[in-house]
């Protein structure tokens, strides 16, 4: 791949990786996902646990929306802090351990993929608000390591639920199946043109020996 032709896209894609690549190498894979792991505990716990804080908060805070926000807040705070702290204990054992180095590298992989990741998530929702890919800048459209991205995005859009809108066609981008969008043609229509077509022909030829049928009567009653 000559380099000479990279656009800004490319280093804008090259750069988020590879940044992204070495913030996790320096804070090892260990961390990372106990960051990961304190993050969705919090969420976790503010989801669940709001509805069990807020009836006491609605006592010392008004309106009631402001205090269940509090509530959701304050337990997301308290438990991603304790959570953060066991995992910056658990993960500084790992950095003093023989394993540092493979802690690292594995680090820097996950960096790699989550910094796709992100460039991904950004690509579907620049698509669904730019649809057309004629209005895509050019730097963006003709990035050559754009369809790393796309299929990155086509395979994060594939794990949504059904219920979720569907992906413009944007050329480099596999829709999501059963979305009913893409560059190939559905066969709804043709089913329902072929079947129409079927019953129109079988009303005609019910006609047709309907008709031969009065012919060759008539003439041998005539005889009679």
């Amino acid at each position: 791949m000559d380099a000479s032709t990279f656009t800004i896209g490319d280093i804008v894609i090259i750069g988020v990786v590879l940044l992204s690549a070495l913030l996790a190498m320096v804070r090892g894979f260990t961390r990372e996902i106990l960051g990961l792991g304190a993050l969705a505990a919090a969420l976790a716990a503010a989801y669940f646990g709001f509805g069990h804080v807020s009836p006491y908060a609605r006592q010392y805070i008004q309106p009631d929306t402001v205090a269940d926000g509090a509530s959701a807040v304050g337990i997301f705070l308290v438990v991603w802090f304790v959570a953060a702290m066991i995992g910056h204990w658990f993960s500084s054992k790992i950095e003093d351990s023989p394993v540092s180095a493979i802690d690292r590298t594995l680090g820097f992989i996950f960096g790699a993929v989550r910094g796709l990741a992100v460039l991904a998530v950004l690509f579907l929702v620049f698509v669904k608000l730019v649809p057309a890919p004629e209005q895509h800048p050019a730097w963006v459209r003709d990035a050559r390591l754009l369809p790393l991205v796309s299929e990155s995005a086509a395979f994060i859009d594939n794990l949504l639920p059904s219920e979720a809108p569907p992906l413009p066609n944007v050329p480099g981008l596999t829709p999501r199946e059963g979305s009913g969008t893409g560059s190939g043609p559905t066969r709804t229509d043709d089913t329902e043109a072929s079947q129409g077509y079927n019953a129109r022909d079988r009303q005609a030829l019910e006609r047709a020996l309907q008709s031969v049928t009065g012919e060759t009567d008539q003439p041998a009653s005539a005889e009679r």
